[in-house]
């Protein structure tokens, strides 16, 4: 008798050990699986079956083996499984103006980005647009789209490669291509503010509307920052500077400084001064372009 029972254990502990993993619910079913995590509504789920699940804390009458969801919450590493999820995040800014009567005047801008961080790595993808048109004439229009790919090789550092692809007819630019690779460090990055900075290289080339072509290897260096003071207002900075390494003469500067003041919930409204300098512009365009604007913006 005593042999026949140490030949029946191990299948006495399986069938704990898989009891240990079911949970029923009010309606009867059983689920398979593991918690992940347990709130004071809701419990998370990962089912054998249908993946994860956010059950409601009410429907669920127990576990097989009588355990509290505290109990067994607290023997699952919750911060490593939320670590492996993917964050996002993102902002959508739009502005324009209309005028008619002595002066026809158009004026549009609108901005998208995106940000997706899982593990180490974190991806960053940006549309810009503007549209400026003027007694009537055809408008000039002007795109940027840019994505980035953050790898972090330590807690703060991390290496950048990205990609651009732009035009600008109001600087006489057919088409900009560029791509780069830096070393970047973030400081901070928490709910009241951020600090990074990259040191890089970045290939450009131009194609200009007098049929003219630039190609150039360039040493950059960028900038991004962001304070939330009292009632969430928030104030912001981001540049990059360009110094072409065949002529340090030839070098470009971009310039953000902007303020968001809250609406409504993720609601802003947005006031922004932008400045572009380039020390050896197109042909016939100005060093120096600057501009004001104040818009919506939604953040999530």
């Amino acid at each position: 008798m005593r042999y026949r029972f140490l030949l029946l254990l191990p299948l006495l502990l399986m069938r704990e050990s898989n009891h240990a993993n079911q949970i029923r619910l009010k309606n009867g079913d059983l689920l398979n699986g593991k918690l992940i995590d347990v709130t004071e509504s809701k419990i998370v789920w990962r089912s054998d079956t249908f993946g994860l699940l956010s059950i409601p804390i009410d429907d669920v009458v127990k576990t097989l083996d009588g355990r509290s969801f505290q109990k067994l919450a607290s023997a699952v590493d919750t911060d490593s499984f939320e670590k492996s999820l993917a964050s996002y995040e993102g902002n959508v800014s739009i502005s324009g103006s209309a005028s008619s009567g002595n002066q026809e005047r158009k004026n549009w801008d609108f901005d998208v980005t995106l940000e997706r961080t899982k593990d180490q790595l974190r991806q960053i993808g940006t549309f810009e647009y503007e549209s400026h048109s003027l007694d009537g004439r055809q408008a000039e229009n002007s795109f940027n789209v840019i994505y980035m790919a953050d790898w972090f090789i330590e807690e703060h550092w991390f290496w950048r490669n990205e990609v651009s692809v732009s035009a600008d007819e109001n600087r006489s630019l057919d088409q900009v291509f560029s791509v780069g690779s830096a070393l970047g460090r973030q400081f901070w990055d928490d709910g009241s503010g951020a600090l990074s900075t990259e040191l890089g290289v970045l290939w450009v080339a131009e194609n200009q509307t007098n049929d003219i072509k630039n190609e150039q290897m360039t040493l950059n260096w960028s900038l991004d920052y962001s304070k939330m003071f009292w009632n969430e207002i928030t104030f912001y900075h981001q540049h990059d500077l360009w110094i072409s390494m065949q002529d340090i003469n030839d070098n470009q500067a971009e310039i953000d400084i902007g303020i968001k003041i809250p609406l409504i919930r993720d609601l802003f409204t947005e006031i922004k001064f932008e400045w572009i300098f380039d020390n050896k512009p197109v042909l016939g365009s100005d060093k120096l372009d600057s501009k004001y604007s104040i818009g919506i913006n939604y953040v999530w």
